[in-house]
């Protein structure tokens, strides 16, 4: 049975206030209502189960004569004005129960029922209206069975929220008259739960007895357990946090806009304090990091540029066409685009300048191939 968690906590009633009818969780209305009727008067679950008290007389026997039969004893009901303090009282006790019940109800429920005479009256069609006839009940019984059967823990859900969804259909199990042992209902608790639970269930089921076990404690039990886990990482988690290195302090420290000179000055200031065998490390942690950077620089061609604007982009000056030349015809006057003479193919000075590129390395290798063919050494000559 899925749960309401939308009602609001004053419709549950009071010591004074009986609760709220609820047609979607009837059950649980049915169960609090009962305990508010118990709770204003003892005996009013057994005059609703067995009917109201009717104040009789006893009319004696009368034994048989030569001209008369004999006369067995029987009840008459009494009359309003022959009711004793004491038959007043218990009669009181069912319209009790019936001003209860009729509080409790909203009016278009209560018009369904207002014409009944007894409180069982009231009772009986209200649980018939809202959970069904004996067949409707059997229905509902076999759901809950296959629920109970398909149980099992959700993605992501928590030991509170697993044990409150599989307590709570227990309990409407046992409603409709289902029940099973105790020990069956441990082992489908542990069997339900998620695979990093399986190792703790073997455990469990081995080393305690599931017939003395309750629900309860066996939640306690896996409750406990979950927190000593959660604290145990915490714990590591913490010290995990505590370690740091110095090289990783020293980099976080450094600032690119400066130079290395400003940095390791103010690092040696800093660091004042420290004891000589932290000192030496400190200084040879911060000696290699300066030699990987210098190497990587020199490697890379490091060099400080001047960040790029995206707003400031220098201003063209515009083009006079009496002046321009064309770069087709080679004319004064007009741009190429505007050109009417036949266009002309001209290699780009790009390519031009490759090729010469090309042919100049050609007859360079030509000329160390044949200084190698007469046996001459070369120097290796290194050039800025």
């Amino acid at each position: 049975m899925a749960l309401n968690t939308n009602t609001n906590y004053y419709d549950n009633g009071s010591l004074s206030k009986p609760p709220r009818f609820s047609r979607d969780n009837f059950s649980l209305w049915k169960n609090r209502m009962m305990l508010f009727l118990e709770g204003a008067d003892p005996t009013i679950p057994e005059y609703i189960e067995n009917g109201p008290y009717e104040p009789v007389r006893i009319i004696a026997a009368v034994p048989a004569t030569a001209t008369t039969e004999a006369v067995p004893e029987r009840y008459v009901v009494k009359e309003i004005r022959q009711w004793s303090d004491e038959d007043k009282k218990k009669v009181g006790i069912d319209a009790k129960a019936k001003t209860i019940i009729s509080m409790a109800l909203p009016d278009e429920v209560f018009h369904s029922i207002m014409h009944l005479k007894t409180s069982k009256e009231m009772w009986e069609t209200i649980c018939v209206q809202y959970e069904g006839t004996t067949e409707i009940q059997e229905t509902r019984k076999i759901n809950l069975v296959r629920q109970y059967e398909s149980f099992i823990a959700g993605k992501n859900e928590s030991l509170s929220d697993v044990h409150q969804r599989f307590n709570c259909l227990i309990i409407d199990l046992r409603t409709v008259g289902r029940t099973y042992s105790n020990s069956e209902v441990l082992t489908k608790f542990l069997e339900c739960l998620p695979e990093s639970w399986e190792s703790y269930s073997i455990c469990l089921k081995l080393t305690k007895d599931l017939h003395t076990l309750s629900l309860s404690t066996l939640y306690g039990i896996l409750l406990n357990y979950e927190q000593s886990n959660l604290l145990k990482k915490n714990l590591v988690k913490d010290s995990k946090d505590s370690k740091s290195t110095p090289v990783a302090l020293v980099s976080s420290e450094i600032i690119p806009s400066q130079r290395s000179t400003l940095t390791i000055t103010e690092l040696d200031s800093e660091s004042e304090d420290l004891s000589d065998p932290d000192l030496s490390e400190f200084d040879e942690s911060l000696a290699l990091l300066t030699n990987s950077f210098k190497r990587f620089a020199r490697k890379r061609n490091f060099r400080r540029s001047k960040p790029l604007s995206l707003t400031k982009k220098p201003k063209s000056t515009p083009v006079d066409k009496a002046t321009a030349t064309c770069y087709n015809c080679e004319k004064i006057g007009h741009f190429a685009s505007e050109c009417r003479s036949k266009k002309v193919f001209k290699p780009s000075t790009s390519r031009r300048s490759s090729d010469d590129k090309y042919q100049k390395l050609k007859n360079k290798y030509q000329k160390l191939k044949s200084y190698q063919r007469k046996g001459k050494g070369l120097i290796a000559e290194e050039h800025d």
